[in-house]
């Protein structure tokens, strides 16, 4: 029996398929509500990891010296992506301010810290069942909605394809996965 030499050769866009698996998370999510807050905590974070590996596609593409600023914070890294392709942004609107937002939900999740969480209150009688079974959440947990998850991700599309846009990279193309080639010749024993 012969053998066979196989190549294969495939560029990985590691946004896009961050961005895919937020948006099946959260997919996952709406359709069986029952347990969705970890698939929503996991979109929120997959879509925070998109915007960063995003960045960084951008940064590459436009830039030869990237490595040397990939280290930058994200918003710093859209400034000098923005300067470099002529866009202004206006952090005081959407869909700019979504970038800190996300960002420091996304350092809370990376940078976990346990905390202790108290709840003090004086409250009518009738009630006292109802807020005592309320379960105490840390600001990043409170923030894991379907409502956020929804909302994050429209704002990150619309600046993605406002980046991409004004870019103009030749043969790029938004959330592309990447193309794969490969090929095989017989080998003589």
């Amino acid at each position: 029996m012969g053998k066979v030499q196989v190549m294969q050769e495939r560029k990985v866009i590691t946004y896009a398929d961050f961005w895919r698996t937020s948006e099946v998370l959260l997919e996952r999510a709406q359709a069986e509500p029952r347990g969705s807050y970890y698939l929503i905590l996991g979109s929120l974070t997959f879509s925070a990891f998109a915007l960063e590996a995003f960045l960084n596609h951008l940064g590459e593409s436009v830039f030869e010296s990237w490595s040397e600023l990939e280290s930058i914070n994200p918003r710093a890294k859209v400034n000098v992506i923005c300067e470099h392709i002529g866009v202004k942004p206006n952090w005081g609107a959407q869909p700019w301010q979504i970038v800190p937002e996300i960002v420091g939900f996304r350092n809370k999740i990376a940078h976990g810290k346990n905390a202790m969480l108290k709840f003090e209150s004086v409250v009518p009688q009738d009630q006292y069942e109802e807020v005592r079974r309320q379960f105490l959440s840390a600001d990043w947990q409170k923030y894991a909605t379907e409502k956020n998850a929804v909302r994050v991700r429209a704002a990150l599309e619309e600046l993605f394809e406002l980046l991409h846009k004004a870019a103009a990279i030749e043969n790029d193309y938004l959330f592309d996965h990447g193309a794969q080639i490969g090929s095989g010749r017989a080998v003589r024993e």
